[in-house]
């Protein structure tokens, strides 16, 4: 009888841990994390502290020019958390601007500011799992370490400025995000589209 009564249990339990499993696979969607790297900025003002400074020309025409792009995808995002800087809140200003992103939904994160890897990956695991698609503005060497650690197709050493990797996870929720549990899509940087560009211009005068 103390035999049958342990194989219920067993069964019972090996029930309940596939019906959870079950439930799980159910909530699972996809979700895609954009991270990116804020716009070029300006050294002109040596006065000026590092967290105040501007974006050069050459930001202002890259964030028009990747902005162009991703609209070109059909990007939409549901998220966008940004670092306080004044040149990352100038990259977020004129990439929302590009998608049609409300400027009032901008999330500013001092943590990410700093720089510090581990607090940008509780940042994103801590998303509203409502959100499938979210964008994070930051600086290096943080948004290469999260590049890194969310997937493990390709390794990168280094993201320029205005450069964004998009990663994609199957996952009913961003908490359970992990180390290399993503699938890296694709890498966007101004240098690429200006050298398609180039090589175009070279192509008509050629012909």
């Amino acid at each position: 009888m103390k035999k049958i009564f342990i194989l219920v249990v067993i069964v019972l339990i090996g029930s309940c841990n596939f019906n959870t499993q079950m439930e799980e696979a159910r909530g699972m969607e996809k979700r895609r994390l954009y991270l990116i790297r804020h716009a070029k900025s300006s050294h002109k003002d040596v006065s000026l502290a590092d967290f105040d400074r501007p974006l050069n020309d050459r930001g202002k025409s890259d964030t028009k020019l990747i902005g162009a792009e991703l609209v070109k995808r059909g990007i939409v995002w549901d998220k966008l958390i940004i670092s306080p800087s004044k040149r990352t809140k100038s990259t977020a200003k004129r990439l929302a601007k590009a998608l049609r992103f409300e400027r009032d939904s901008i999330r500013q994160d001092m943590a990410l500011y700093r720089c510090k890897t581990q607090a940008l990956i509780r940042t994103i695991q801590d998303l509203d799992p409502q959100d499938k698609a979210v964008a994070i503005i930051g600086h290096n060497p943080s948004i290469i370490q999260a590049a890194n650690h969310f997937q493990k197709d390709t390794i990168f050493t280094e993201i320029p400025t205005c450069g964004l990797v998009v990663i994609e996870f199957e996952s009913n929720g961003w908490k359970y995000l992990g180390n290399k549990s993503g699938n890296y899509l694709f890498f966007d940087y101004p240098k690429k589209y200006k050298a398609k560009k180039q090589k175009s211009q070279r192509s008509s005068v050629a012909n």
